[in-house]
């Protein structure tokens, strides 16, 4: 069996191709293991797993397992038609999300609802982490905000991160302290952090807590963007 790997929107991308093998167990787990922390998750792809056999299923077992102690999702994508039948009648389907395509897949990591009233789009454009919050970012969610974002602070090739709020309803001192906390990793890495997009009552609340005088602010997504490339 041959696999080649990529990252693609802080996904880990796993490309298998051939017949899964015990032979193949122990790199799998480490070519996993070694590119996932630096990850908001994997996706393995099988659209060349010709066949899948018991020990194959175990494989991909052991590897949901790997996944459960990096505390990283792990999404199947791409299986022919008998590769997802073996999938089901082993019930590896109630571990692991099955996608019928890689864009299915990658889908499946943009929106990731944080608790009930956050959400967070992620994408990565010009090498810029792109983070959209809709809701309310509060002390109910501010450290699962700051946890997700710290998923890919461990990767050290990209220039920034913007913070685009247009969709958020509410921040308060927890919020705000956690996007000062960002805002001080960010510093120590020598990236920056841009606010675009805040709401006449976001921003009132960022000028009393003084943010606008500490985080560079743009008015749109575009200028933020550009402001990367200076």
């Amino acid at each position: 069996m041959e696999f080649s790997h990529r990252i693609q929107n802080n996904v880990l991308i796993l490309s298998l191709s051939g017949e899964i093998t015990e032979d193949e167990v122990e790199n799998i787990i480490k070519k996993v293991s070694a590119f996932a922390e630096k990850t908001s998750g994997i996706v393995v792809d099988l659209e060349k797993i010709r066949h899948l056999d018991s020990m194959g299923i175990g494989i991909l077992a052991l590897m949901y397992g790997e996944s459960e102690k990096l505390r990283k999702k792990l999404v199947l994508c791409n299986p022919s038609e008998m590769v997802f039948e073996v999938l089901i009648l082993s019930g590896i389907d109630k571990l692991i999300n099955i996608c019928a395509s890689l864009e299915e897949a990658l889908e499946d990591f943009k929106i990731v609802t944080v608790k009930k009233g956050l959400h967070i789009t992620h994408r990565i454009e010009n090498d810029v982490h792109i983070v959209s919050i809709a809701g309310e970012l509060v002390q109910e969610t501010a450290n699962e905000f700051r946890g997700y974002i710290n998923t890919f602070l461990t990767n050290e090739n990209f220039k920034g991160i913007i913070l685009n709020l247009k969709n958020t309803d509410q921040v308060n001192s927890a919020g705000l302290g956690n996007i000062i906390a960002v805002q001080k990793e960010l510093q120590k890495m020598k990236k920056n952090l841009n606010i675009c997009c805040l709401n006449q009552n976001i921003n009132r609340i960022f000028s009393i807590g003084l943010l606008t005088e500490i985080i560079n602010i743009y008015p749109n997504e575009q200028k933020a963007l550009a402001s990367f490339e200076d």
